[in-house]
């Protein structure tokens, strides 16, 4: 027996009332005001529907072709079959200084929805051009479940302090500066490996 269907046949005891028609209404958290979100976060949370995620994957780059975003792409083609509500955001507009970066991008988008991950993979570049604000990206890390970083060279791995700050689960590429930064707390995939192999493994973590 639930809380509820308990409290329904409290009610219809007290009451004479057929119990299936007792409705039961738990006492909520107001999420938004509870994690001290900005008013913009808040408008992106609404509109992606990031509440619906489970898990909610976070990469907070920007879109350059060193931060190897396709791999991620198909990693999530393959979570999906484990975890069907799984969303990646990918938090970051355009790298500057090279004009390469919107044909990336343009690729990016375009794999997205060979794979069918339009509802799966947000990139916010779509919604704010310029970027989050850092107080955007914190909120971003309150609400996350899990860093995902796919990066093929990285000088340091801020990502990686500023999940560990947040309690986030980490799943990073097996990079050097990433895993002086993780140590033994993050959970390490090869970029040789496949996409399928790198979902199951996170898969289980989280499920775990």
């Amino acid at each position: 027996v639930t809380i509820s269907e308990a409290r329904q046949v409290e009610m219809s005891r007290l009451f004479g009332l057929p119990a299936g028609q007792i409705s039961v209404v738990s006492n909520g958290v107001d999420l938004e005001n509870f994690l001290a979100l900005q008013p913009e976060t808040r408008t992106l949370y609404e509109r992606l529907n990031l509440a619906g995620a489970e898990p909610l994957l976070l990469a907070p780059v920007r879109l350059t072709r060193r931060k190897n975003l396709e791999f991620g792409l198909r990693i999530m083609a393959q979570l999906l079959k484990h975890m069907p509500a799984a969303r990646w955001v990918i938090t970051g507009p355009l790298g500057a200084h090279n004009p390469d970066n919107l044909g990336y991008y343009r690729s990016l988008r375009e794999l997205r929805q060979e794979l069918g991950l339009q509802k799966a993979v947000t990139f916010l570049a779509e919604y704010q051009p310029e970027g989050l604000s850092d107080a955007q990206i914190g909120d971003l890390y309150r609400v996350a479940d899990a860093l995902l970083l796919t990066s093929q060279e990285e000088g340091f791995g801020l990502p990686i302090i500023e999940a560990g700050l947040a309690r986030l689960v980490i799943f990073t590429s097996d990079l050097p500066p990433l895993r002086a930064l993780g140590s033994e707390w993050a959970n390490y995939f090869s970029l040789d490996e496949t996409p399928e192999a790198v979902a199951e493994r996170i898969a289980a973590r989280l499920a775990s």
